[in-house]
């Protein structure tokens, strides 16, 4: 076992300037901050996001509750703009991380950063820190950390949160291995919760918790500075705790180039079937032509999305077999697909009683599609997670999630209002500040 991974990790994120991101790699901090921005706002309507808002500590302070109010502790902004940006599950992904970095880190970033007037730029900057991270640990803690039942975007997350929140607050190394330290013996999120409100938690948690671990480092607190690799620090949660191949892994990129984007407001997990079956009625199935469709997937995909029967939006997120009725009927896999009436939808319900879930043995989360057609005919087909776009596809990565972002905020904050604040987010690289951002997520009064 590596002896030092904390802190190396620690010397390595410390020493990143802005003048060491690279432009696409800028672009791609950029993005995601455009992303959960985007999906922050719009989850800010959701159940989840209100009860947080009414549980948490709303004392006043420097940070925004976006698409809601200004003048939010920076811990409790954190916690929900957390939730907010997890509840709809539209969120970014890492097979990195095993988990969503964004949601954990942005909100993080986003109230340090408010609270010591940082800069645009800087921001930027704590956001590839953030997410190098949770790539890095990720990575070290292996398959089996979430295989045995952990939800990476609360574990790792809150060692995420707590780099780009200790960037933004200077830490130096030991004030980092200090953080990382602190974040990871809060850190926490079981899958078990997966279909329920406590999922966006583990977002909210990690982001709140993150900010914690960084400003008690940063006032003098004490941790084991070894805390990750520790004989009993945060690596008892793996049976495969490997940070020896990590740099392996990576090839040399970096953490953020692992960040990939939804089109489906669903657990990622079942996005391979949803699009090898949107691919297959494109081009001409229809779903009375299904007669029975089996889905053979291996044990990450098995634990992690068979809701046999969803009774809520919240739990058809995480149905394999709601989630391909749906893309075979051609119904909307947006957030519209997912709310608590269209769960009732009897073609979807009908078709549902059709497929069928297999577990075999394979990695990853691809599985194989077989489907048996009312006149006879057989279908097999393969279907994997999409991979992150190279730095050629940034610029058509970015067109496809500013439509996506105008489709989340405009119903909030009208066509004004959202072209805005895509304006002011587009400006992020040279701001001087990051208030005309959060503040341009609130509606106007």
């Amino acid at each position: 076992m590596m002896r030092d991974f904390t802190a190396d990790l620690a010397a390595r994120v410390t020493a990143l300037k802005a003048a060491d991101v690279p432009a696409p790699i800028q672009e791609r901090a950029a993005q995601s901050v455009l992303d959960w921005i985007g999906v922050t706002v719009a989850g800010a309507a959701e159940p989840a996001a209100s009860i947080a808002r009414s549980a948490g500590d709303g004392g006043a302070g420097p940070a925004t509750v976006l698409g809601v109010h200004a003048g939010a502790g920076v811990q409790h902004a954190a916690l929900v703009n957390g939730v907010a940006a997890h509840a709809l599950d539209f969120d970014d992904g890492s097979g990195w991380m095993l988990g969503h970095p964004s949601v954990a880190v942005c909100p993080a970033a986003l109230a340090v950063a408010e609270e010591a007037g940082a800069s645009g730029e800087a921001l930027l900057v704590a956001v590839v820190v953030g997410t190098e991270v949770a790539a890095r640990v990720g990575l070290a803690m292996g398959e089996s950390h979430y295989r045995r039942g952990w939800h990476g975007t609360g574990t790792t997350g809150t060692l995420a949160a707590a780099g780009a929140a200790g960037g933004l607050l200077g830490l130096d190394q030991t004030g980092m291995r200090v953080a990382l330290g602190l974040a990871a013996t809060q850190a926490a999120g079981l899958k078990a919760m997966f279909g329920t409100m406590a999922k966006p938690l583990h977002a909210g948690r990690a982001a709140m918790s993150g900010v914690l671990a960084a400003k008690l480092a940063a006032g003098g607190f004490t941790a084991p500075l070894d805390a990750i690799e520790a004989e009993q620090g945060l690596a008892i949660e793996s049976d495969d705790f490997r940070p020896e191949i990590v740099e392996e892994r990576l090839g040399g990129a970096w953490g953020i180039e692992n960040t990939r984007f939804k089109l489906h407001a669903c657990c990622g997990v079942t996005h391979p079937a949803i699009d090898a079956l949107r691919a297959l009625t494109t081009d001409g199935l229809a779903a009375g032509d299904v007669e029975h469709l089996v889905i053979e997937g291996g044990p990450l995909v098995w634990r992690t999305c068979q809701v046999d029967r969803p009774r809520s939006g919240l739990e058809a997120k995480f149905s394999l077999r709601y989630t391909a009725a749906l893309a075979l009927c051609g119904r909307p896999t947006t957030p519209e697909g997912f709310t608590d009436e269209a769960v009732g939808d009897t073609e979807v319900a009908r078709l549902q009683d059709r497929v069928e879930l297999r577990e075999v043995e394979r990695p990853g989360f691809g599985v194989t599609l077989r489907l048996r057609l009312r006149d006879g005919a057989t279908l097999a087909q393969e279907a994997d997670s999409a991979g992150a776009v190279a730095d050629a596809g940034l610029p058509a990565q970015r067109t496809d999630l500013t439509r996506k972002f105008i489709d989340l905020v405009a119903p909030v904050l009208g066509s004004a209002g959202s072209a805005a604040l895509l304006e002011s987010v587009t400006a992020l690289p040279t701001a001087r500040t990051v208030a005309d951002v959060a503040a341009g997520t609130l509606p106007a009064v």
